[in-house]
């Protein structure tokens, strides 16, 4: 790890500041695990450290990590909307970047129901709102899920949001047949069949005798809650 990775990962603005005067300091100079100075402000919380890297001009801001993980879909992970805000605003940010699972930002913020993040991603010319991962999921697949930690209500207006944008296929079926419709009524998300319903959504789907399951995405078993 360098130094200005080190003084970024504890949140030191001052280290930071320092360290950056330094020509022969690299800001996109990254850890083992790929993580930049600027990944680990956002993982760490340092909103004071991230506002002062996004703002060197050599920061490469689509770098990703071992993961193919980029800083922006690392803050829509964590439901940091204030950093999310700020590189799309500041920087020319590549919001349709997939890991190596093939998830999107958006996706990953329809999974945690972090619904301002959606609405923020939404709004951004040229987003793939049906991006698939490699089961053939996208965002809509990922805010049909019923997990134990995330709060619901967000997760339904995230839901609402994708429902209700430009472009959506409401019946994309994943690489075992099966819809967001499929999921929704798996999970017994009553609120998310209705408006799927009221959107005219197809209800046919099929479920997969190879998969017990019963979730979608590469979440449960390729874990996306490391970096």
């Amino acid at each position: 790890m360098t130094a200005l990775a080190a003084a970024a990962n504890c949140g030191s603005v001052c280290g930071v500041e320092s360290l950056l005067t330094y020509p022969q300091v690299d800001v996109n100079a990254t850890t083992p695990e790929g993580l930049s100075p600027l990944m680990l402000a956002i993982i760490g919380s340092y909103p004071r450290v991230f506002e002062v890297l996004v703002g060197v001009d050599s920061l490469d801001i689509d770098a990703k990590n071992n993961h193919g993980r980029t800083a922006l879909w690392l803050a829509s992970k964590q439901g940091n909307t204030k950093a999310v805000t700020h590189l799309l605003t500041s920087k020319m940010v590549d919001v349709n970047v997939q890991d190596k699972y093939g998830v999107t930002s958006l996706a990953v913020a329809s999974d945690n129901g972090f619904a301002d993040i959606v609405r923020l991603l939404l709004q951004v010319q040229g987003i793939k709102i049906n991006a698939c991962d490699r089961k053939g999921q996208t965002a809509l697949h990922y805010a049909c899920r019923g997990d134990l930690g995330v709060n619901h209500l967000q997760q339904y207006a995230a839901f609402e949001l994708l429902v209700n944008a430009k472009d959506v296929n409401l019946d994309l079926k994943d690489k075992k047949g099966r819809t967001a419709y499929f999921y929704a009524s798996e999970e017994c998300l009553d609120k998310h069949v209705l408006l799927l319903n009221t959107k005219g959504a197809s209800s046919v789907s099929r479920r997969s005798s190879t998969d017990s399951s019963g979730h979608p995405g590469y979440i449960g078993e390729e874990s996306m809650l490391h970096t």
